[in-house]
């Protein structure tokens, strides 16, 4: 049942609710992507009923990614990026990493850019602020 405007929500009413909104949003049908990459790698919002919609105050973090942090962490020891000893010239090394990567993702040429990570943004704009 519509009022010409809204859908009724009811369960018995879904089905027909989703066609009216496919009907008014035939790009929706477009995307299964979205809805398999949140069933990979987000399937905690849909368990725990959340929907989240603060992403530019902090991203969530993906499964996936969980999983190969832990196993990183968990087969590697990294020290102190600043000092010369093997856990530390690890760290250093991952860090170089991540900056090329960055780079790269931009297609920045790293003789003109310089890749400066920071605990947050808020962070990066007073380090730019102050320089």
């Amino acid at each position: 049942m519509t009022d010409g405007r809204h859908a009724c929500y009811a369960p018995d009413g879904r089905a027909a609710a989703e066609a009216e909104f496919t009907a008014r949003y035939p790009a929706y049908l477009t995307t299964p992507a979205v809805d398999e990459l949140r069933a990979a790698d987000y399937s905690r919002l849909d368990r725990l009923g959340h929907v989240y919609l603060d992403y530019t105050g902090g991203g969530l973090y993906a499964e996936g990614q969980v999983r190969r942090h832990h196993d990183l962490l968990a087969e590697n020891v990294f020290g102190n990026p600043h000092s010369q000893n093997p856990t530390s010239l690890a760290m250093t090394h991952l860090v170089e990493q991540a900056r090329a990567y960055v780079l790269a993702f931009f297609n920045a040429d790293p003789d003109e850019y310089t890749v400066v990570f920071t605990a947050n943004a808020s962070g990066a704009l007073k380090l730019v602020g102050e320089s």
